[in-house]
């Protein structure tokens, strides 16, 4: 079959007098149901298409399944028949589909394995080509997790060469150079969060990306959770009024080397923490007028770091308060997202793990100041591992569909200023 011409093969794309012809070239059995006629088509095409791959069977599969997908709706046959038609063009789907030829590097990044544990989830999307990491001691740590398993560990020029897009896994202060690598190599990029270097190199590599048409995917999570996602909603509908104030905390109780570790970074747990809750009040509220930065240390252990972070984002009529402290008892638990607003308020804590949302409205509390009036919103949590898969599917859908990225480089770049800003930098 793989060798016979399309013009060779029947097609409602074809003349009819060639499809007539075709048509009485079958048996009588599928004469009587054209329906069927035509999915035993697209199976041939199936079959010729995954030998070949040409772009113009392409075309002649989703002409069939529009043929057929049209011929069964008109006559309205039973349902039998419609879930037959759906089994087909879900095969079509995932036979033409493209797989992404995706590498990871480096594994020191804390992020990094949920991701490659969340990209081996889909196979029909991403074909893994393997992963590099130059640290041997990251390699005795972490090389052994078992996303890893099974993959080829490669020298960072070859995985890139080989690869569409690379997931950016580094140390964070590797983060922006290592990427800026992939980009000049003509490559799409996840790149884990936050950003390291300075706003000008992180600006750099935004520039390059676009100039190229690159997708530059960042790693924040929480653009992805749910109950985030319906707060936004809800903003945009109009539902909580004008909005006055956010309050958000993202705090946990480090042990003393990883608060040893946040030395890295101006601002620590600000830089690293703070910079999640950033993205989400910039995302609703837009740029900050002003940004008031408060950088302490705890000391706690004899550790001295910069882990007791606030910092306030000033706006016209709003403000917005950012907490992170890495020396909180059950700070997980603490962990918060409210935003109030003249129509109502809405509050999730925490913010995922047994994940709870409460929302206020003023038209039920009314002006009763003095009690807790609130309804608990029903919204899914995070499956367990499943915090990465929507992100990596919309990383497929901006790579091989052109899906478009909601945060676009003038976004991103805005963000990472302000952050900047809110661990001490100046403007």
């Amino acid at each position: 079959m793989a060798g016979q011409s399309p013009s060779a093969l029947p097609s409602p794309l074809l003349e009819r007098p060639v499809r007539e012809q075709n048509r009485n070239r079958r048996p009588q059995e599928l004469r009587r149901n054209y329906y069927w006629d035509a999915a035993d088509f697209i199976g041939i095409r199936l079959s010729y298409l995954s030998d070949t791959g040409t772009e113009t069977l392409k075309s002649i599969v989703c002409g069939h399944i529009a043929f057929l997908r049209g011929r069964l709706y008109r006559k309205r046959q039973n349902q039998a028949d419609l879930k037959t038609v759906r089994a087909i063009i879900d095969g079509v789907k995932k036979i033409t589909m493209k797989k992404i030829k995706v590498g990871q590097i480096g594994i020191a990044h804390n992020h990094g394995h949920g991701k490659m544990q969340a990209i081996r989830k889909f196979p029909d999307l991403f074909e893994v080509v393997g992963y590099s990491e130059k640290s041997e001691e990251w390699i005795a740590e972490r090389g052994g997790f078992p996303c890893y398993k099974d993959l080829p560990r490669m020298d960072e020029d070859t995985l890139i060469e080989k690869c569409d897009l690379l997931l950016v896994e580094t140390n964070v202060w590797e983060l922006t150079e290592t990427a800026q690598k992939c980009i000049d190599a003509g490559k799409h990029i996840h790149m884990d969060k936050p950003a390291g270097g300075t706003p000008e190199e992180f600006e750099h590599l935004l520039q390059s990306a676009k100039a190229k048409n690159l997708v530059v995917q960042m790693g924040y999570m929480y653009r992805y959770n749910p109950a985030l996602r319906l707060c936004k909603e809800m903003i945009a509908r109009g539902d909580l009024g004008e909005i006055y104030q956010i309050d958000a905390e993202m705090s946990t109780r480090h042990d003393p080397g990883y608060r040893e570790w946040l030395k890295h970074f101006k601002g620590g747990s600000m830089y690293i923490f703070g910079c999640h809750l950033i993205d989400l009040a910039i995302d609703i509220l837009g740029e900050p007028i002003r940004v008031v930065p408060f950088i302490k240390q705890t000391g706690l252990d004899g550790v001295y770091s910069d882990d007791n972070c606030f910092a306030v984002l000033e706006y016209e009529k709003a403000t917005v308060r950012i907490t992170t402290l890495s020396a909180e008892v059950n700070g997980w638990g603490m962990r918060r997202f409210a935003v109030m607003g003249s129509g109502g308020t809405v509050e999730i804590k925490p913010i995922e793990q047994n994940m709870k949302m409460t929302l206020s409205t003023a038209e039920k509390t009314g002006w009763n100041s003095y009690q807790d009036v609130h309804e608990d919103v029903d919204v899914a949590d995070i499956p367990d591992g499943g915090r990465y898969d929507e992100m990596v599917k919309d990383l497929y859908a901006f790579v091989a569909e052109g899906k478009k990225n909601p945060f676009d480089y003038d976004y991103e770049l805005t963000l990472q200023k302000v952050l900047w800003q809110a661990v001490g930098g100046k403007e």
